[in-house]
């Protein structure tokens, strides 16, 4: 069966109708096993080729966008979601979040718990929100929305010298359902919270018409994802890993410290920049673990309700709906790590449920001295009582927190020290040595010339 960059390339050369390319198309999207992101981002590289006529990227992307929500593989790197009573899908996680403006709160009283109109065409590449800000890239598409690169005309005007930013978009199936501003919203007050350099800065909430949307720092990199699925990735040495592993573990830790557990930690969710700096999105269903006095949000609306998390990434008690805690980020972070060093998945992406009923066992990485990898495995636990407790532990007991230094080189600097010391002892002993052969400093001044 024809590829959809193969089927658009033919629609192009003039081979079939709007009417064919959209059949085939769906079909395809039947067959194929690539992930909604995958399918947006061969989309999007095909219409920087060779843009396709108005609306027609925008039906596609619809199609895939609707064909992501609805099918998800178990231990799949998709965002699962569940479905409400009247068989309405409940949405799942948005990138990270923002501090809302002056320009957020009419949109946030006026639509709280509404359901907001779905007859309104979608937005896609060429169109602007709200006359400011000019969709230009799709950059992939998750269970909640879709992210592009957007020029701010409002910066351009200031001659701003970085004037994109990105937009994540709540998909069409969506945006009509009751909680889907509420949950933008919820996401944008995380952000005044999860300030952090290893979390993604969100500027604010709004919508235009129907369509809702979060503004956000513009990222130029690539998603940890992409690094892990290259067909040539069999692990990184441990010093190169342990920056990255450093980098999310900040993130998460600085987010429990603050009484929110991310809830859907996974490879996509991470994001290493150009500059290589990592940055986690996608707080939006992080529930609150510990509800501040002064906050009574959770009991209104709870993210949780929604049903996101990814099944390769997910702990046994999300699986059980308990309630959230630290140990569920840490299993994800601790699958995260496993397969940055070794270019797999501990479970080979089974659920961690599947993977403890198949009687599944870990394989130890060679580069892991025994500590590190009681460590790593103490994190990987089915059971939360026996799982690692914090962030902190986990990169202490990694190494981390000796610096990084990996096990060989550890033992080569303590040789080094040896060495060092015993020169310095050796040396020390010869001064002395030759102190006692010399004479007294009389006897010195009397035979001087």
């Amino acid at each position: 069966m024809a590829s959809i960059p193969d089927l658009i390339r033919t629609f192009q050369s003039g081979g079939l109708s709007h009417e064919e390319l959209f059949a085939r198309i769906d079909r395809t999207l039947a067959a194929d096993h690539a992930s909604a992101r995958q399918l947006a981002d061969m989309l999007s590289e095909e219409n920087t080729r060779v843009p396709l006529p108005p609306g027609v990227y925008e039906e596609v992307l619809r199609r895939i966008e609707r064909r992501g929500a609805t099918q998800f593989e178990e231990g799949g790197e998709e965002t699962r979601m569940e479905t409400g009573p009247a068989g309405a899908p409940f949405m799942s996680s948005p990138p990270a979040s923002s501090p809302s403006s002056p320009s957020s709160s009419p949109a946030s009283a006026e639509g709280a718990g509404q359901a907001l109109p779905a007859g309104e065409p979608a937005k896609g590449v060429g169109d602007t929100l709200n006359g400011r800000f000019v969709l230009e890239e799709c950059l992939g598409v998750g269970g909640m929305g879709t992210v592009y690169k957007a020029l701010d005309l409002r910066k351009l005007e200031a001659s701003d010298r970085r004037p994109y930013i990105a937009i994540k978009v709540l998909n069409v199936q969506f945006r009509g359902h009751p909680k889907s501003l509420i949950a933008l919203q919820r996401e944008a007050r995380k952000a005044q919270t999860l300030a952090h350099r290893n979390i993604v800065t969100v500027y604010d909430f709004d919508r235009d018409g129907s369509v809702v949307y979060l503004t956000m720092e513009y990222l130029q990199g690539k998603s940890l994802n992409r690094i892990l699925r290259a067909p040539d990735f069999t692990g990184m040495p441990y010093a190169k890993a342990l920056p990255i592993i450093t980098g999310m573990a900040r993130a998460l830790s600085y987010a429990h410290e603050r009484g929110f557990v991310h809830c859907d930690f996974k490879p996509a969710n991470v994001f290493i920049t150009d500059s290589g700096e990592v940055k986690v999105i996608d707080f939006g269903i992080a529930r609150v673990f510990q509800q501040p006095a002064d906050d009574a949000d959770p009991t209104v609306f709870d993210p949780g309700t929604l049903g996101g998390m990814t099944p390769a990434y997910a702990s046994p008690e999300m699986f059980e709906h308990r309630e959230p805690d630290p140990r569920d980020d840490i299993y994800a972070l601790a699958c995260v790590t496993y397969e940055l060093l070794t270019g797999r998945h501990p479970y080979e992406r089974l659920s961690a449920n599947q993977a403890r009923s198949g009687g599944l066992k870990l394989q130890r990485p060679k580069l892991l001295a025994r500590g590190q990898w009681r460590a790593l495995r103490a994190a990987l636990s089915f059971d939360r009582a026996t799982r690692t407790p914090t962030v902190a532990r986990f990169l202490a007991d990694l190494g981390a927190a000796r610096g990084g230094m990996p096990p060989l080189a550890r033992v080569g600097a303590a040789a080094l020290a040896g060495v060092l010391v015993a020169g310095g002892l050796g040396y020390f002993a010869w001064r002395m040595r030759g102190a006692d052969t010399r004479p007294p400093p009389e006897q010195a001044a009397a035979g001087a010339p």
